[in-house]
């Protein structure tokens, strides 16, 4: 399925005013372990955008800037990156082994 883009200060400013209902990490097709963040909102679904350096002195190949989406390689690291956009909610609660050894349970 194709998504348009979305610039990432339109996300900050569609947060600020309620239209974002959250993100999640989706893995790209036609490339492998490429995953990108899906921006759901009230009425629209887009793929965050990478935010392209605006450098005019540096020479650049023609395609520098394309408008594409933002990348990561690993859900992980979409996951935290949404956290930190404020877009997905952090974790309350950890699991963790009493049962492990190196430790005791009091």
């Amino acid at each position: 399925m194709d998504f348009k883009l979305i610039d990432p200060m339109v996300v900050q400013l569609a947060r600020a005013l309620f239209l974002i209902k959250g993100a999640r990490p989706v893995l790209l097709s036609g490339r492998t372990r490429n995953w990108a963040l899906l921006v759901e909102g009230r009425g629209f679904s887009r793929l965050l955008q990478d935010e392209a350096p605006a450098f005019g002195n540096l020479h650049r190949p023609s395609t520098a800037g394309m408008r594409r989406p933002r990348t990561f390689f690993s859900r992980v690291h979409a996951v935290a990156v949404a956290q930190s956009m404020g877009l997905a909610r952090s974790r309350k609660a950890w699991d963790i082994d009493l049962g492990a050894t190196g430790g005791k349970a009091t």
